[in-house]
């Protein structure tokens, strides 16, 4: 994944309290994804205050010099409606959205189409 450019979108997990839950509810594009140890990944993108230290320190399993991946986007786009998970597995993505995986570009097309309510 280190290097790889594209579009991410944003799934929303199970909450019973949160509608619009289990559907993805936006993308981003995806301008650079970086490997690097937890504590000097937290130490540069810091200012973005996306996470706190002892949010990165707990994803590394308490090792500051556990290798992670940073992902740095722009341009998120809220969807107009939301895009249910189960539609998205019809549409041939098999995954549980916990970890990144390619969608075909006409998988994206028709989440982004349906989810931004554009005509056919």
């Amino acid at each position: 994944m280190e290097g790889a450019t594209g579009r991410l979108l944003w799934y929303v997990s199970k909450d019973r309290d949160q509608a619009g839950s289990q559907s993805i509810r936006a993308c981003s594009r995806l301008l650079e994804a970086r490997r690097g140890s937890a504590k000097a990944l937290f130490g540069e993108f810091r200012r973005l205050g996306v996470f706190e230290w002892r949010d990165i320190l707990a994803m590394a399993g308490g090792d500051p010099t556990k290798e992670i991946i940073a992902l740095r986007f722009a341009d998120t786009e809220l969807f107009d409606q939301s895009f249910p998970g189960a539609q998205a597995k019809a549409l041939g993505i098999r995954n549980n959205f916990t970890s990144p995986v390619r969608v075909p570009e006409a998988a994206f097309a028709e989440i982004y189409r349906q989810g931004m309510k554009l005509p056919v």
